[in-house]
């Protein structure tokens, strides 16, 4: 016959401290995936906003933010139609990018094991890119740029492979400290 086995109180209070810890983990992954689809969906909340304007409003916000940069770094206004024409081309790019690198650092927090992540992540981001700047077709003062609408998609994809490599890194080093 077996003998019954004894277990220490102090082992009982270490597995629970362990459950209680891991739980932790659990809930604080959920709270970060929360926050980060949250400030993936203000994101492009933000971004149909802007694209959403009319012609003379989208041009009036961008002449103010041009004469605030010609501002801060003491450049000529002389400068403002080159400067403002730069922001403007940037602006869809830059926006993409913070779109693409939020969207798929959400996903990779959730679907850690998913296949085909990227491919998941960037073929919708790249739908919403294009529709984003065909829309704009149906808005007064605005029109279609079909240059504009690569560099939305080209954001997009930029911002998903600077996501996906800082996640490659992090993975890496966290590797190489184990192996020391």
């Amino acid at each position: 016959m077996d003998k019954p086995r004894t277990v220490s109180h102090s082992a009982i209070r270490q597995n629970q401290q362990g459950v209680t810890e891991r739980v932790s983990v659990i809930a604080l992954k959920k709270k970060s995936q929360i926050l980060l689809w949250f400030l993936c969906f203000l994101w492009l909340v933000f971004l149909l906003w802007l694209s959403s304007e009319d012609g003379v409003s989208t041009a009036y916000n961008s002449r103010q933010l041009t004469q605030l940069i010609l501002k801060l770094l003491h450049l000529s206004t002389k400068q403002l139609p080159q400067v403002d024409r730069t922001i403007r081309t940037l602006a869809h790019f830059v926006g993409f990018f913070i779109l693409g690198g939020l969207s798929y650092t959400a996903a990779q927090t959730t679907w850690v094991e998913s296949k085909n992540l990227l491919l998941k992540v960037m073929m919708p981001g790249i739908v919403l890119a294009v529709l984003d700047e065909v829309k704009k077709e149906y808005i007064s003062g605005r029109h279609l740029s079909w240059p504009e609408a690569g560099l939305n998609a080209l954001g997009i994809l930029c911002g998903i492979l600077f996501s996906r490599g800082l996640f490659w890194l992090i993975a890496r080093i966290k590797s190489e400290t184990k192996q020391v």
